[in-house]
């Protein structure tokens, strides 16, 4: 597979593709931030290499990275994709289910018959994603989501721990409304790129990657999105 790559670098920027979910990837103007957008910036500046950035929804930053269109992701672990490198384990999170404080899940046994929203296209763990006694409401959004919690449409939802605390501090409003979560999973995203991106890049990405899982790098991008 290794031999199928480029052997040169891209001489134009890498194209990063960020999935449009709060906080992992916000748009304000011009301006682009976020959890992942915030770590493979300062992946690609310790890699020395250029790039530009977008926010997308989740399933075209998939077909973007498949199809060329992007080079570079980070994304939760998937086994279904093609012309794609799985470059490095990277950040990883708790995945929580919260549900409503009239209607509480109080752990995993509980899910049975519920309607749980997950984020479109995500894949949580097979125990779960596969488990036909679930009823999955796809969601655009974390926001989405907890809007259809508050208004009892869904019975819970998947959300990250990140993202958990962070609407906890944007809708304090609306605390009482939420039940105390219980644990999915504990989850990592992995860097993933285009097979175009070439070898002297993908080495290039995982030293720097490497380098700042070791850092405490990672807990100061957290403390500007609590």
């Amino acid at each position: 597979m290794i031999l199928s790559f480029p052997l040169k670098t891209l001489a134009q920027d890498v194209e990063v593709s960020i999935i449009d979910v709060e906080p992992y990837g916000l748009s304000v103007g011009d301006r682009i931030s976020g959890i992942h957008a915030d770590y493979l910036k300062k992946v690609l500046e310790i890699a020395k290499i250029t790039y530009s950035i977008n926010i997308k929804p989740y399933p075209r930053v998939i077909k973007d990275l498949q199809d060329n269109k992007a080079q570079l992701s980070l994304f939760f672990k998937r086994s279904d994709l093609i012309n794609t490198v799985e470059i490095d384990k990277s950040i990883g999170f708790f995945n929580f289910i919260v549900s409503h404080v009239d209607s509480p899940i109080t752990n995993i046994s509980k899910l049975v018959g519920k309607h749980i929203g997950v984020i479109r296209d995500a894949k949580y763990e097979d125990s779960f994603d596969k488990d036909k006694s679930i009823q999955k409401m796809q969601l655009d959004n974390y926001l989405q989501g907890l809007n259809l919690l508050k208004l009892k449409r869904v019975d819970g939802l998947v959300i990250s721990e990140a993202a958990y605390f962070f609407y906890l501090q944007t809708h304090t409003q609306e605390k009482r409304i939420f039940s105390k979560p219980i644990i999915l999973n504990r989850k990592h995203n992995y860097i993933y790129s285009n097979k175009s991106i070439g070898i002297e890049n993908i080495k290039k990405i995982q030293k720097a990657n490497q380098f700042l899982i070791k850092s405490d790098f990672l807990e100061s991008i957290l403390i500007k999105y609590k």
